[in-house]
């Protein structure tokens, strides 16, 4: 919904994202394990979702934690789309606050 009200193409947006990192070719086997900063970005949504007194993670809050992650992918990939962190925040925050408490 955010993405939706900001008016990102995610058509585009997926297309940025294998610009970025690429598209595999094969099938991976076994486990893949997550970048220090996908656990940071865990971490965050984490932050954020106790800020905001929800007792689970969920998109909103894992939303919060990319762009909030100064390592990742996914805030620059935003970024190259023209979109503004600050405002995809806001709105994210104004989205998924139900309990008035301040933005984190």
């Amino acid at each position: 919904k955010v993405f939706a009200n900001l008016g990102v193409d995610l058509h585009k947006a997926r297309r940025a994202v294998e610009s970025f990192i690429g598209r595999g070719d094969h099938i991976v086997l076994g486990e893949i394990g997550l970048t220090p900063s996908a656990k940071m970005v865990i971490k965050l949504s984490g932050d954020c979702a106790r800020h905001l007194n929800h007792h689970a993670i969920g998109t909103e809050h894992l939303l919060l934690g990319l762009i909030h992650e100064k390592n990742c992918i996914a805030a620059g990939v935003l970024e190259s789309l023209g979109i503004n962190l600050a405002q995809v925040h806001k709105l994210t925050f104004q989205m998924s606050n139900q309990t008035g408490q301040s933005e984190p």
